[in-house]
Formats: structure tokens, C-alpha cells, sequence
């Protein structure tokens, strides 16, 4: 499938995605729900945007509950990296506070259990040393306001959380980020005073 056919497919899933979150904020409201019902569905709303923002169609294939402040993520995602940084994702909106990372993602291998996790551990070894590449990186580039700013990867794909200074400093440390060898993404999901 070309390229610009995919995305017009995103676009639409999304799109479809929006209507239905709005439309069930809507029925909330007229049926006099509680307030709580109204917040769930919000963040629900929101974290479902960023997901899709962030992780493209693997943000489609995973459901959201809202339990307070913690959100609930459940199914399977295609992409290792969409269910690791999922949890970072949901974290980096306003009002959610606590995540729980129930997704999976589909074992591609024929290898079996085994081959599947040395596989994962392979990952998540590479994906460790990427990651203090990185904070290095965001050391010599922010100073100590890489103490504030937590450092994901998986599968190449970085994602930065966290507060820093000024604007100027978010861009200094996402460049940082990009700018390290093994990395070919980075979600930004840094907020600045």
C-alpha cells in the first residue's frame, strides 16, 4: 500500500476515533453523569490522541480505562516499541499520574519461546545502552537539567518526559537526543516551566 494511501488511512481511523470520543463526551454530559464520568472520558479522549500522535496505527489497537489518575493500557500492538513507550506516552498527559501496561506485541518469530526471548533480551539490551547514550548526550548538552528529564527507548525510538526550564532548553535536549548515534525517532514528551 503507497505511502500517502496509509496515511489517509490513519487520518481517517483517527478522525473516526475523534467522533466517537466525542460523541460519547456529548451523551456523558446530556445524561447528567458525574463529573468523574466526564473527567474519565476526557482523559481517555487525550490519551487516546497523544497514543495516536505518537505510535500512528499501533495507538488504534490499544484500549484505555481510567481508574482515578492511573490509566489502564490492554491489547496487542505490532511494535515492541509502540508497547513500551505506550506507557510514557499515556504518562505525558495532564492528570494521569500512574500507568498500567498491560500490552503485548506480536511475537513475529517462528523460533518459539525461546528464540522470541533471547530476541527481547537482545532488545532490551541495546535499547539500555541507547538510552545512556542519550542521557550523556542530554549531560553535555542541558547540564543539570538532565536530572529532570527521564530517557525511554525502545527499538531505536527514543522518548524524552519531564520538565526542563524554557523552551530553548527542550529544544537543545530533543536535538541532543536526535542527534545520538542508533537513534531514529524521538517522541518529545517534555514540558517546559
Amino acid at each position: 500500500m503507497p505511502a500517502r494511501k496509509l496515511r489517509m488511512l490513519v487520518v481517517s481511523l483517527w478522525l473516526a476515533a475523534a467522533l466517537v470520543v466525542c460523541a460519547s463526551l456529548v451523551m456523558a454530559a446530556s445524561n447528567d453523569e458525574s463529573q468523574g464520568t466526564l473527567a474519565k472520558l476526557r482523559t481517555e479522549a487525550a490519551v487516546r490522541l497523544a497514543l495516536l500522535g505518537s505510535l500512528g496505527a499501533d495507538g488504534l489497537r490499544i484500549g484505555i480505562d481510567v481508574v482515578g489518575d492511573t490509566v489502564i493500557l490492554s491489547g496487542e500492538v505490532k511494535k515492541r516499541s509502540s508497547q513500551e513507550l505506550a506507557k510514557e506516552v499515556a504518562l505525558g498527559v495532564d492528570g494521569v499520574t500512574a500507568v498500567k501496561n498491560n500490552l503485548r506485541h506480536r511475537d513475529d518469530e517462528d523460533g518459539g519461546p525461546v528464540s522470541g526471548a533471547v530476541a527481547d533480551l537482545e532488545g532490551e539490551v541495546a535499547d539500555a545502552a541507547l538510552e545512556s547514550r542519550v542521557k550523556l548526550a542530554l549531560f553535555d548538552q542541558v547540564g543539570k537539567a538532565a536530572l529532570d528529564v527521564e530517557v525511554e527507548a525502545t527499538d531505536r525510538v527514543v522518548s524524552l518526559r519531564g520538565n526542563v526550564a524554557d523552551a530553548r532548553q527542550r529544544s537543545l535536549a530533543v536535538d541532543a537526543a536526535k542527534q545520538t548515534a542508533g537513534v531514529e525517532r524521538v517522541i518529545d514528551l517534555l514540558s517546559s516551566s
